[in-house]
C-alpha cells in the first residue's frame, strides 16, 4: 500500500519555514492525515491519525511493505505503522484480508501462537475427559489457514465432475444408515459431504487450492478453542474454553448435535434426523470465525490417531506437532456432530477411524499453510 506522510506544526521562524517547504514537497500538504486501518474486528487494528499541529519526526518516505492486506502509515514518533486492513477485503481474484495477511476468500486465518492442548479440568472436569487427552501440554502452532465451513456435498461434486475426485464410497440410500448419507440425495448439495474416505478428503484439498490439505490435530484444536493471546498471562492454561463458542453444554442453541431425551437416529440432528447445510448454526462459531467445529460432522484431520501421543510433550513445549504414522493406522478424527448429543463436540476430544472406511458421521475441511506454492 502507498504510505501517508505525518504533518508538523513548525514555529514561525524563517528558518523552520524554509525545513517546512522541503518537507511538504517531500511528504504532501501540511493538512491532518487519517488512515482507518481495517477494522476494528481485527485483532490489533489500530487508527493512523496524526495531529496537524503536534511536534513529531518527520515520516519515514517509503512505509509500503508490499502487502496488500496492509494499511502503510506513520506513527506519532514518525515510524512507519503497518495496520491490518479489514477482514473480507479483496486482494486479489479469489481472495481476502484478514489479520494482515492475503488468503483464499473460503478461509480463515488463525493466527501462530501457543495454546494449552490436552483436557482443561478447570472447565472440563476431570470424569469428562478421556485418557487419551492426557496431560494438558503447551503447543506452538505456526499460522495457517482454514475452511470457515465444511466442505458440502455441492463443492465436492465439482471435483467430481473435474474428474479428479471419485465418487463417495457411500451414497445416499445405500447399505446400512443409507438415509443419513448426502451424495445423491435430494435437496442436500448444501449439506456437508459425507461418506468419503480420508484420501478422497486429502485428494479434494489438494483440487481445490494450490497446497491444500487438512489440517493437523493441533491446527484443529487450535482453532477450535483458541490460544493464548485471546488470555491473560499466566491464565492460559485455566482459561482454554471446552468448545468452539465457550464453555456452556452443547444443545441445539450452539449446534448440530442430537437431541437428549430422543430415540438414536430421530434425535439425530436436533430431531430432523440428518445433518444440516454448513454453517446453519450461527453460534457454533470458533474464536477466529469458523463455522460448525462443534457440530453437524466431525471432521477428518491430517494426522494418525495414537493415543499416548501427548505423553512425550509432559514438560516440554509441542512445537507444530505430528504423530507417527503408516498407511494402516487410524486417521483423526474431530469435532462433534449431528449423531451425537455433545460429548464429541469438546475441542479436546480425540478419536481415530480406519481411513478407508467413510462413514455417515465424519465430512471435512480444507486448510493450507500461510505461505502456499503457486499453480
Amino acid at each position: 500500500m502507498a504510505p501517508t506522510c505525518a504533518t508538523i506544526g513548525w514555529s514561525a521562524s524563517l528558518a523552520a519555514a524554509l525545513v517546512a517547504l522541503v518537507f511538504v514537497a517531500a511528504c504532501g500538504p501540511t493538512t491532518p492525515e487519517t488512515t482507518k486501518d481495517a477494522g476494528s474486528a481485527v485483532d490489533g487494528a489500530v487508527d493512523i491519525v496524526v495531529d496537524a499541529g503536534a511536534d513529531v519526526a518527520p515520516c519515514a518516505l517509503d512505509c509500503d511493505d508490499d502487502n496488500p492486506c496492509t494499511s502503510d502509515g506513520c506513527d506519532a514518533a514518525g515510524a512507519c505503522l503497518n495496520a491490518p486492513v479489514p477482514t473480507g477485503t479483496s486482494c486479489g481474484k479469489g481472495l481476502h484480508c484478514d489479520k494482515g495477511h492475503c488468503g483464499p476468500e473460503t478461509m480463515l486465518l488463525v493466527p501462530a501462537g501457543d495454546l494449552w492442548q490436552g483436557c482443561n479440568e478447570a472447565v472440563e472436569g476431570a470424569q469428562t475427559c478421556q485418557h487419551d487427552e492426557y496431560p494438558q501440554h503447551r503447543a506452538f502452532v505456526t499460522a495457517f489457514w482454514l475452511s470457515r465451513l465444511e466442505v458440502s456435498v455441492s463443492d465436492y461434486g465439482k471435483c467430481v465432475s473435474d474428474g479428479s475426485c471419485p465418487t463417495p464410497l457411500r451414497k445416499h440410500g445405500v447399505g446400512d444408515h443409507g438415509a443419513l448419507y448426502n451424495w445423491g440425495a435430494d435437496g442436500r448439495g448444501k449439506h456437508p459431504i459425507n461418506g468419503v474416505g480420508w484420501q478422497q478428503a486429502v485428494d479434494y484439498c489438494k483440487w481445490r487450492l494450490p497446497g491444500g490439505r487438512l489440517a493437523s490435530e493441533s491446527e484443529w484444536e487450535k482453532a477450535a478453542r483458541g490460544a493464548c493471546e485471546l488470555h491473560p498471562p499466566g491464565e492460559c492454561a485455566q482459561k482454554m474454553q471446552a468448545y468452539p463458542w465457550g464453555n456452556s453444554k452443547p444443545d441445539c442453541k450452539h449446534a448440530i448435535v442430537a437431541l437428549h431425551s430422543a430415540a438414536e437416529e430421530t434425535g439425530f440432528g436436533c430431531g430432523k434426523g440428518v445433518t444440516w447445510p454448513v454453517g446453519s448454526a450461527a453460534k457454533d462459531l470458533g474464536p477466529y470465525g469458523h463455522q460448525g467445529l462443534g457440530g453437524n460432522v466431525s471432521e477428518w484431520i491430517e494426522s494418525c490417531y495414537v493415543a499416548d501421543f501427548y505423553e512425550q510433550f509432559k514438560d516440554k513445549l509441542a512445537v507444530d506437532p505430528v504423530s507417527p504414522c503408516d498407511s494402516e493406522q487410524l486417521r483423526g478424527v474431530r469435532g462433534g456432530g449431528f449423531y451425537d448429543p455433545g460429548f464429541d463436540s469438546r475441542a479436546s476430544y480425540r478419536h481415530g477411524h480406519p481411513p478407508d472406511q467413510p462413514d455417515y458421521y465424519v465430512g471435512f475441511r480444507c486448510a493450507r499453510d500461510v505461505k502456499a506454492p503457486a499453480k
